[in-house]
């Protein structure tokens, strides 16, 4: 009983049980989930550098990168596997579900089901009578819970254990979430917490009528032909705005070609240009950030290099070496899945990857 990515040790075999040793493309496999398939040379793109790219995957230069694939001009391009992952496997999202939780708010706003300015503690009125509340808790707004600027003393990237971490082990994550005392003033500075964003899973059940999971499925996962995800669940079946997704990259690459093109999905609307274009828009400056990447609603955003300049691109982002990127101006969609959990360098790599040999084989 192997296990996908542990106990496959090296990238890929070949047929004689051998480790490759080098990378030999292949056009992608047409599949009954809607991609064309479209070659290298056939899309234009400079085989040299993608060659070259890949090439550091299969010779453990970037080691562990399950899955690289590639959406360019509406024809996938590129749908490789490694470690033993193929097409038809679930990968663990980790923090890109909070992308796709933000077009599902999207969803719910553009139904008339939720307004951005309406405050947290309106939907939990109860929390006001809790001993030492603090009144300043009602300033914080849905918009600040997705621009993670919500005010809450909670900062993953400083002690995540003390913050997401202890959410997860404790028995009632959304008493958990909604208890935490403010560190700053809220709207006032960005702080990276995936337990703040807890509360959006229940308002969103609340006002859609049904389950996290039943809600995307309705109006995201059906409209775009997936059916095979799964959603992780904690105690009293709430679902994690923030991990626990797990979905197959071909699907994901959907979501990608779906803000690529305004919203709409083989012609037909399914969210809002207005909404495609507020989410991925800096609402918060880089310099509150990491000095790197502005921040949307749940998405990241930055300026990279390119044939000399720069182009705009805004992508989901998990640990381990997970991305969706997205470059409107280039017509690119690009999915990249690893299991580098246990070094956040080795984790960069994917973004190495996309830059230089994805953004950099364009012509």
């Amino acid at each position: 009983h192997l296990k996908r990515g542990s106990d496959w040790r090296v990238p890929r075999l070949l047929a004689s049980g051998v480790p490759a040793s080098v990378y030999v493309y292949q056009t992608p496999e047409k599949l009954k989930d809607g991609w064309e398939p479209e070659s290298w040379s056939k899309a234009g793109l400079d085989e040299k550098i993608l060659q070259a790219g890949l090439q550091k995957v299969v010779d453990g230069t970037y080691p562990h990168i399950h899955g690289v694939l590639a959406l360019y001009r509406g024809k996938l391009v590129l749908d490789d596997y490694f470690y033993g992952y193929g097409p038809g496997d679930l990968h663990p999202a980790q923090s890109e579900t909070k992308s796709v939780f933000s077009a599902l708010m999207g969803l719910a706003v553009d139904q008339k089901r939720l307004q951005l300015t309406e405050r947290l503690y309106d939907f939990f009125p109860d929390y006001r009578k809790s001993a030492g509340w603090d009144g300043k808790k009602d300033q914080i707004t849905v918009r600040q819970i997705l621009t993670m600027t919500s005010g809450f003393a909670c900062n993953d990237w400083k002690d995540a254990k003390a913050c997401s971490w202890a959410m997860v082990h404790s028995p009632d994550w959304l008493a958990f979430s909604l208890s935490g005392p403010l560190g700053q003033e809220p709207g006032s500075r960005f702080a990276y917490c995936g337990a703040c964003l807890l509360p959006l899973s229940a308002i969103l059940e609340r006002r859609a009528g049904m389950t996290v999971p039943q809600f995307a499925q309705k109006y995201l996962w059906d409209p775009l032909g997936i059916q095979k995800v799964h959603w992780f669940k904690g105690p009293g079946g709430i679902v994690p705005v923030s991990f626990g997704l797990e979905i197959r990259p071909r699907d994901l690459l959907k979501l990608g070609a779906l803000y690529l093109n305004q919203g709409r999905w083989r012609g037909k609307p399914i969210l809002s240009t207005d909404w495609v274009h507020d989410s991925t828009a800096p609402q918060v400056p880089k310099s509150q950030t990491n000095g790197k990447n502005d921040y949307g609603y749940l998405w990241w955003e930055r300026d990279m290099p390119f044939q000399g300049g720069t182009t705009r691109v805004f992508f989901a982002w998990g640990v381990g070496g997970q991305y969706l990127f997205v470059a409107p101006a280039l017509d690119l969609a690009c999915v990249i899945t690893g299991g580098n959990y246990k070094d956040g360098r080795l984790g960069a790599n994917s973004l190495k990857l996309f830059q230089e040999n994805i953004l950099g084989a364009l012509p």
